[in-house]
């Protein structure tokens, strides 16, 4: 026979919106007539667990009780089995004892950690099959045997004085007042009880039909009891209602099976989700409403206070102190002032408004009193800013114009202006700033002194004008008055000074000293003048700029003159080709630096003194020879000078075509000036391949304090301790403390690499980047971009790649040191799911290039499976309670697990989202 299950579904144990179901929650199980070998085929329910409408994976589930164990006995776990079914568990009962009634006490656990129980019960039906002698029986007699009574009619009853009968009648049948069945009547008379006429003296009846009983009406689909206004019925499908007779599809009230309803004829309803509707007035004092407990003249929780007798309106932190019962107005606000929180009131025309309050220090059970942050209402303020009708103010107001606040720190807001310490902006327009030394107004304006009249600021000494037809800048070293336009100019000139100007035509830059004495001018149209040079834009001179043709030299006396072509004077000129000439002409040079003297030309030097002390006089170079003293060779007695080369054989040489060596060749050099030294350079100055050599190192001088602003500060550094190169967009350093001594000595580094190159523009497409290191490792078998013993420090550590992972059946390979994010697919068409048994320790440690794993070993895998993907069961892992179970994970769920060896090697987890 199969098990009986109620047609009911029970949530119990909701605790913060976590709901367990329980389908079904009791059942029938069929036995035979002693209640032995009972029928366990169907004896389970499935147990799910709901986050409000939402079903949610159970952490874990376990039995914590049974009506088979006996107080204080150990658990017998033989009289039940449980099993995962998909996000649900599945309770069997295996043994139910003697017993005919019975149940299972379960806990369930949330990914959260919460702890829910239900209750499964069952009852035992005994098998009510036909026994031998009821089959033997003839069923017209009356049968009397030792075990049993058979008969076709039974009174059970008495006759009272009157003759009258009182009692049950079990019988009935064809040609009978009686359809089979059980009646039940009092003070009946015969003469009607043989008739079948019972009328008003019966109690009950049973029978094919139905029944009655105490004036209900008993149909197949169940109990029925009507007067003159409704019909009240109990339906065995689970409903009870009362009809209206005159409107049978509007009940005055109504309980459905599915635990939807009514009251007031319609005008309260509710749904099978607890949503209920209230067509009229909802009037309570007590009790609760949507999470809020409802007082004499409130709504409340921990949290929130409306109370409508003394119009107040509190909202403070949960963490607040305790109320048993309806708290106060005047209690709950001094907690607000406490824990923090909001505070609306009415308290009379004085006292009102809206207030702010902070959290203030914990004291053992509660807080100090916090610090209001703000207040609106009889008195106004935001955080330390009052508010008045006409201004917004912190510290003292001061709304009046032309005026300062008296204190630093204090501020108005107001109809007359914005005004702190030392500055105000009226509001006609006037303002002040660092107390008069920076003016702006209508009546005047000046900054520092500087005043601001039409197209021009100025002082006393000076003027920047911007007119329509020009602009400049006026220097004197006298007043200037109001003098304007050109007139600014030969005040200048008159009074000394200096000015820059610029006009439709010409830019001019000048400078007077007193008396009209012009120090210089530049121009861009006319000649320019420095002292008494003057210029063009091909040369600069002093005199005339004339040349006698042909001749190179200046057509005037007491001129000089600076052009492209080279340095032109009246008897002399070096031109830029590299010729010149000297003495008029009489001494001159090509470009080749073949001189010519006149015939007229005589070299003469008065002494040369030779290394045996003689001395000759008037030695001199003319057209017919070179006289001179003695010339001795023992000044060149160590090689042999030649038009070739000069030499000491072996030792050194200076060749012809610039080429040499020195030091017996130790020092060579080609005639491309390309060097070799086979011995040791030390210079502690000059420098080398355009690198300075400084005391110490070679390249910029770094210093300790830190960046300096010059552009080349970056620039490379090579000292025996430390290196840096770099420019103004970024470098790198390395060596024995790159922190500089400004940062306060708080933290050292050996390693330091700085990227600011401005980078936010570009026509890529995408967002520009900057990095301090990029690094591209390939080609082994495990490939690491960092190797640190210690802790990385940063604002982020991005991933830019996940492990996508496909199971075929034919095993799989995983490495944590490579990924920590990894994609699950399997969607093989002979399995529903597939067990996935996690890397060994010798694995994991193998992956990491270590034969064992460190003791403090630890890292966090996220597993997620893919979209399309049949389920995944990760296997050994340990939950939240510590209990090792299999985590099967459906398409879209993740799981977060912590691989470590701090207890011993396991896998830990540390989230599932279903």
């Amino acid at each position: 026979m199969a098990t009986i299950a109620k047609s009911s579904i029970t949530l119990v144990s909701i605790s913060d919106a976590y709901s367990v179901s329980l389908q079904p929650s009791n059942i029938t199980i069929n036995a035979d007539p002693y209640g032995n070998n009972p029928k366990l085929e169907n004896a389970f329910t499935i147990i799910s667990l709901y986050c409000g409408d939402i079903q949610v994976p159970i952490s874990s589930a376990s039995i914590v009780g049974s009506s088979l164990w006996e107080e204080g006995s150990n658990i017998h776990k033989q009289d039940y089995s449980l099993e995962i079914v998909g996000n649900s568990v599945k309770l069997s009962i295996t043994s139910i004892g003697n017993q005919l009634s019975g149940w299972r006490e379960i806990e369930v656990i949330t990914n959260a950690g919460q702890k829910l129980t239900a209750r499964f019960s069952y009852t035992v039906v005994r098998e009510t099959t036909m026994l031998d002698w009821i089959l033997e029986w003839d069923k017209n007699l009356t049968e009397i045997s030792g075990d049993h009574v058979a008969t076709p009619n039974a009174f059970i009853g008495n006759k009272d004085g009157d003759g009258k009968l009182t009692g049950v009648y079990i019988g009935g049948g064809e040609n009978h007042p009686y359809l089979p069945g059980i009646y039940g009547f009092k003070g009946c008379t015969p003469e009607a009880f043989a008739q079948g006429n019972l009328g008003s003296t019966e109690i009950f009846h049973l029978n094919e039909n139905g029944g009655m009983i105490g004036g209900w009406d008993i149909s197949n689909t169940g109990l029925i009891k009507e007067n003159s206004v409704g019909r009240l019925e109990i339906l065995s499908e689970g409903t009870i209602r009362y009809v209206n007779l005159l409107d049978a599809t509007n009940p005055f009230w109504e309980l459905k099976s599915d635990g939807s309803g009514s009251f007031a004829s319609g005008h309260i309803t509710w749904d099978v989700g607890g949503n209920a509707t209230f067509d009229g007035k909802l009037k309570a004092q007590s009790g609760e409403i949507g999470g809020w407990a409802i007082g004499s003249h409130s709504l409340y929780n921990t949290s929130i206070l409306l109370d409508s007798a003394n119009s107040f309106f509190g909202l403070r932190g949960p963490s607040g102190l305790m109320f048993i019962n309806e708290p106060l107005s005047s209690s709950f606000y001094d907690s607000i002032t406490r824990a923090g929180g909001i505070a609306i009131y009415y308290t009379d025309s004085t006292h009102y408004g809206l207030e702010g309050w902070l959290q203030g220090s914990p004291t053992t059970i509660d807080y100090n009193k916090g610090t209001q942050i703000f207040g609106l209402g009889s008195k106004n303020f935001i955080a330390s800013w009052n508010i008045g009708v006409n201004a917004l103010w912190r510290g003292d107001l001061v709304n009046t114009a032309g005026n300062f606040t008296g204190k630093s720190g204090d501020i108005t807001i107001g109809s007359q202006g914005i005004r702190g310490y030392r500055w105000y902006i009226d509001a006609d327009g006037e303002a002040d700033f660092m107390q008069g030394r920076v003016h702006l107004g209508p009546s005047k304006c000046e900054i520092a002194g500087w005043t601001i009249q039409e197209n021009r600021l100025c002082t006393s000494k000076a003027a920047l004008v911007n007119d329509t037809n020009y602009a400049g800048l006026f220097l004197s070293t006298n007043v200037l008055g109001s003098s304007e336009g050109v007139a600014l100019t030969d005040k200048i000139a008159s009074s000394g000074g200096i000015y820059l100007i610029t006009t439709s035509n010409h830019a001019e830059l000048a400078a007077y000293s007193v008396g009209d004495i012009l120090l210089f001018k530049l121009t861009s149209s006319g000649t320019n003048q420095i002292a008494s040079w003057k210029f063009d834009h091909k040369r600069i001179y002093i005199g005339a700029s004339d040349l006698i043709p042909g001749s190179k030299f200046t057509a005037f006396s007491n001129s000089l003159v600076l052009s492209d072509n080279g340095i032109h004077a009246p008897k002399w000129c070096l031109l830029a080709d590299g010729s010149g000439k000297l003495a008029g002409g009489n001494i001159s040079w090509d470009i080749d630096g073949n001189v010519t003297f006149a015939n007229s030309v005589k070299l003469a030097w008065t002494q040369i003194t030779g290394t045996d002390g003689v001395m000759t006089t008037a030695t001199y170079i003319d057209a017919n020879g070179i006289f001179t003293g003695k010339i001795s060779a023992n000044n060149i007695t160590a090689g042999t000078i030649s038009t070739a080369s000069i030499k000491c054989e072996g030792k050194w040489e200076l060749n012809a075509d610039g080429s040499g060596m020195l030091a017996s060749g130790n020092i060579s050099w080609d005639k491309t000036g390309k060097a070799n030294f086979t011995g040791k350079i030390i210079a502690n100055s000059g420098s080398i391949g355009g690198f300075e050599i400084g005391d110490g190192h070679i390249g910029v001088t770094a210093t300790a304090s830190g960046e300096s602003s010059s552009a080349d500060w970056a620039n490379l550094s090579i000292y025996k301790d430390f290196f840096k190169v770099g420019s103004s967009k970024g470098y790198v350093m390395f060596g024995d403390d790159v922190i500089p001594s400004s940062m306060g000595g708080a933290f050292t580094a050996v390693g330091r690499i700085v990227n600011n190159a401005p980078n936010t523009f570009g026509s890529y497409g995408f967002d520009q980047a900057n990095y301090g290191i990029f690094i591209d490792v390939s080609g082994g078998t495990k490939n690491y971009g960092i190797s640190s013993n210690a802790a990385l420090k940063a604002p982020a550590f991005v991933n830019t790649e996940v492990k996508i992972l496909t199971f075929t059946g034919n095993g799989y390979t995983i490495d944590f040191s490579q990924h920590n994010v990894f994609l699950l697919y399997y969607t093989s068409s002979q399995y529903s799911k597939v067990e996935v048994t996690l890397p060994s320790e010798a694995s994991v440690a193998s992956q990491f290039g270590v034969n064992t794993l460190p003791e403090n070993f630890g890292t966090v895998l996220t597993f997620r499976v893919r979209t399309g993907s049949k389920n995944i069961v990760l296997k050994g892992i340990y939950n939240h309670n510590e209990d090792l179970v299999n985590y099967e994970l459906a398409s879209g769920d993740s799981i977060q697990v912590l691989v470590s060896k701090v207890d011993g090697f396991r896998y830990q987890i540390l989230n599932h989202s279903a």
